[in-house]
């Protein structure tokens, strides 16, 4: 089997678990868009061999298939940094959100331990 074949292959099973994990609701509908556009194009790009060797051809690259792994290292490595700053995002309001209960906590127990005393 050929490597657009073996792309093929995985595209539409990357389809179907993006479906499956939609379906389980543990992925949100942006997320589902973005994988769904992606395994598309993946699928036209296997299906149109002659696109891929014109890439290859105006790169002078001489193995068609290594530009579709060339572009999917950098895909990944450009996806993996939009997950890095979106988890940095996240870490970030989580400790806000701490310290915001951590104060609204104390100030509870402050009214607390003024009624005790009343």
């Amino acid at each position: 089997m050929s490597i657009y074949g073996i792309s093929i292959i995985t595209s539409l099973l990357l389809l179907c678990v993006t479906f499956y994990a939609l379906a389980k609701r543990r992925l949100d509908f942006q997320y589902v868009l973005f994988w769904t556009v992606l395994s598309v194009l993946i699928i036209v790009v296997a299906l149109n061999v002659g696109w891929l060797e014109r890439i290859a051809a105006a790169l002078n690259v001489f193995y068609a298939p290594s530009v579709l792994f060339a572009a999917a290292l950098v895909f990944l490595l450009v996806f993996v940094f939009y997950i890095t700053m979106f988890i940095s995002n996240i870490t970030k309001r989580v400790i806000r959100l701490t310290q915001e209960v951590g104060l609204l906590k104390s100030k509870i127990d402050a009214l607390e331990k003024k009624e005790e005393d009343a």
